[in-house]
């Protein structure tokens, strides 16, 4: 297996993209039932690391505990994909204006400030802007090489969908994309 490229998909739940799929719960389709901040793997493994709706679940000063995890199991120049909610989306700011009741039946926040609450990991713990990833990942010795935001606003409210085509920052979800480049003692 000379040269094979291997993906690591962590906190997969029930979407296993990844050449090996990680969760803390033991569903379905996963390979390996773990925390994410003690990977059970060799360094140098994975060539693409990828973390879609996860590191909202962490508090802040978890977060570089969960990116040196990272960094350890990528090989150098390896990738790692994130994919979080926009802390600055126009879906947020609709939920600060009119509520952010997702159902009258439940008293749950809009869930992307507060997560779906429908397991115990799913709850979100920390928030992020375009700006705060690329500080705490560019800290760890990636350089990021995409950061967006993804994702036009879907609501009713004509004006919002017209703000987010002029500031495509303000979207959904925030995608992010960094190569290993070095090592922090």
């Amino acid at each position: 297996m000379l040269n094979a490229k291997l993906s690591l998909n962590i906190g997969a739940g029930n979407r296993t993209e990844g050449d090996i799929n990680v969760d803390i719960r033991p569903l379905q389709n996963i390979d390996v039932v773990c925390d994410a901040l003690h990977l059970p793997f060799r360094e140098s493994v994975f060539d693409h690391v990828l973390l879609r709706d996860v590191i909202e679940h962490f508090r802040y000063d978890n977060i570089i505990n969960l990116f040196r995890e990272v960094k350890g199991v990528l090989v150098m120049d390896g990738k790692v994909e994130i994919w979080t909610p926009n802390f600055q989306s126009l879906g947020f700011l609709k939920a600060w204006l009119f509520g952010g009741i997702e159902n009258r039946n439940s008293p749950m926040l809009y869930a992307p400030l507060t997560g779906l609450q429908d397991y115990e990991e799913n709850v979100h713990l920390s928030q992020w802007s375009i700006k705060l990833l690329k500080k705490y990942v560019s800290s760890q010795g990636f350089k990021v090489v995409y950061a967006k935001g993804e994702g036009e606003y879907r609501g009713k409210l004509l004006p919002l969908k017209l703000f987010t085509k002029l500031f495509p920052s303000r979207g959904g979800v925030i995608h992010l994309i960094a190569i290993k480049e070095y090592s922090i003692p």
